[in-house]
């Protein structure tokens, strides 16, 4: 952190500790540590690459998901990240198919009770 404030370095640390927690199966570390970059996003200041911005969400999206909690939240996130990154990156690129695929496979709400 640099005065109180999130650094960009700090806040994709984060996420990725919480991407090894979603591939390792550990919803608990998912949560804490996707929702501690979520916060960190939160609270960066200045110039940063905007692209860190679908990659938190999607990482939280799919620690909700691992977790079982709160699906609509994980949907809304995968959409605003797929939409993000449908501005930052071009249709054919790694980060926005891999977005669009996580939001198509989402289960819709009735398939989720």
């Amino acid at each position: 952190m640099s005065a109180g404030h999130a650094t960009e370095a700090a806040v994709l640390s984060r996420a990725g500790l919480a991407a090894i927690a979603v591939s390792n199966g550990d919803a608990r570390a998912a949560l804490s540590t996707s929702q501690n970059a979520m916060d960190g996003l939160g609270q960066l200041e200045g110039y940063y690459d905007i692209r860190i911005e679908p990659y938190v969400w999607n990482i939280r999206a799919r620690s909700l998901l691992l977790a079982g909690e709160e699906p609509e939240a994980a949907r809304a996130l995968a959409r605003k990240a797929r939409d993000a990154a449908s501005v930052y990156y071009a249709p054919d690129a790694p980060p926005f198919s891999e977005a669009e695929e996580r939001l198509r496979n989402i289960p819709a709400r009735a398939s989720l009770r």
